[in-house]
């Protein structure tokens, strides 16, 4: 039997620096239902199931699932891990796509290889370790790793431990020179959705390369950037997360103990 994958869409309304941003106007339907939309062209996914959290300020989103028929499960606030592995249990997962409800601008041709090599391998752990622009990656991982890591971590941070702990795990990072094109390489691009001015960037682009049912390429995105550095600049000042750094800086070591050759292009720069 082929494992299962099921896509988890991580996502909460209670954000301290935009609040209720899950279901927020874009392109004429909430964020989430982007994420959804674009789920639903990556190759090799089974299911999509919605992982946020009982907190009642989230209750909107508990009901927004009920229209499309999404599956939902409402867990901890704070542990993010423990949303995956009751959604693993409760799906029959074997593996999981963490697609984070922060980015409704995730790559899906990136999507569709990483799953087919994380399954050939039979990886714990699959994902890009270099910068790119922040909001185009997913990740995978597997439901016993997910498990492991459970064991010993409760937080919202759900690949820290692996990339920690490299050598204990099946990780399979992927060469960046290997999959993806040279022209999409965008470091300076912010494409997720963090604060009021990812917003004002993420509007701007749905607004001009939006059409029903047809999610934007990230290609056509990074060339709308491109002519129109103006609305790059909304959110070029606005900071990344201290978690995200430090799981960019555990990537040198994940990449020593599994024989990449580099991060490549100037990517820690």
């Amino acid at each position: 039997m082929a494992p299962r994958v099921v896509a988890v869409i991580t996502a909460r309304m209670g954000s301290e620096r935009l609040p209720g941003k899950a279901l927020l106007p874009l392109g004429g339907k909430p964020v989430v239902s982007h994420i959804v939309e674009r789920l639903s062209r990556v190759r090799g996914i089974d299911a999509v199931w919605l992982g946020t959290s009982s907190a009642p300020s989230s209750a909107p989103l508990v009901e927004w699932a009920r229209g499309p028929g999404i599956p939902c499960y409402a867990g901890s606030e704070e542990d993010v891990v423990e949303r995956h592995v009751v959604i693993a249990d409760r799906s029959g997962a074997d593996h999981l796509v963490r697609a984070s409800g922060d980015c409704p601008l995730f790559d899906i041709s990136l999507a569709t290889r990483m799953i087919a090599h994380h399954l050939a391998a039979d990886a714990d752990f699959t994902y890009v370790p270099a910068t790119l622009s922040v909001g185009v990656l997913v990740e995978v991982i597997s439901a016993r790793a997910m498990r492991r890591v459970h064991e010993v971590y409760q937080g919202e941070h759900i690949t820290i431990p692996i990339k920690e702990r490299p050598a204990e795990f099946r990780i399979e990072p992927l060469d960046i020179h290997e999959v993806l094109d040279a022209r999409l390489y965008r470091p300076q691009y912010r494409l997720t959705l963090d604060e009021r001015a990812d917003y004002e960037v993420l509007k701007a682009v749905y607004e001009a390369l939006y059409r029903q049912g047809e999610p934007p390429e990230l290609g056509r995105v990074i060339d709308f950037l491109d002519a129109h550095p103006e609305i790059a600049a909304i959110n070029a000042r606005v900071q990344q997360k201290a978690g995200n750094l430090y799981a960019q800086d555990l990537d040198a070591s994940v990449v020593a103990v599994h024989g990449l050759r580099g991060l490549g292009r100037d990517d820690r720069a």
